[in-house]
């Protein structure tokens, strides 16, 4: 699948604020990869402030250096969700103890459906209504916090 840029900021560090069609956004640190004939005179920050957007959805800059869109997100996508990224922590973690867990789970079912891969996605979501369930037992079973309680925290 073709990822496409849909919005991009230069920041100040060489670093880009940018958003994918698909909703995936964050910040990429570039400072470290200025280098090699294309990417030098990013160096430049005036020059590095000059990023677009090619009609392809690419990162593109007037001397023609460009960044690969599938990679920048696969990067925002691992730094927020990391057992996404990494297949070994995604079989090792199906317990599910934290609402990021259950927003990694909920993703990877998508991403099962997305493979044709039915029966895992199925055992993803019931691992997340199980947490859910869990979850929304425990708040009931909260005691409730008066006004004043309230109020003083």
């Amino acid at each position: 699948m073709l990822n496409r840029v849909v919005q991009v900021k230069p920041l100040d560090h060489y670093r880009l604020r940018v958003e994918f069609d698909d909703g995936v956004y964050g910040t990429i640190d570039l400072s470290d990869r200025l280098f090699g004939e294309m990417f030098e005179p990013l160096q430049d920050e005036a020059m590095f402030r000059q990023v677009s957007i090619d009609p392809h959805g690419v990162l593109c800059w007037p001397n023609g250096a460009d960044l690969a869109p599938d990679a920048i997100h696969q990067r925002l996508i691992s730094h927020r969700f990391p057992s996404l990224a990494d297949p070994r922590r995604r079989a090792a973690s199906s317990a599910i103890s934290s609402r990021d867990d259950c927003v990694e789970q909920l993703l990877q079912a998508l991403v099962d459906i997305d493979h044709n891969d039915i029966d895992q996605a199925a055992e993803r979501l019931a691992r997340v209504q199980e947490w859910i369930t869990r979850e929304a037992d425990r708040a009931a079973n909260e005691p409730a916090l008066s006004k004043t309680q309230r109020a003083a925290s």
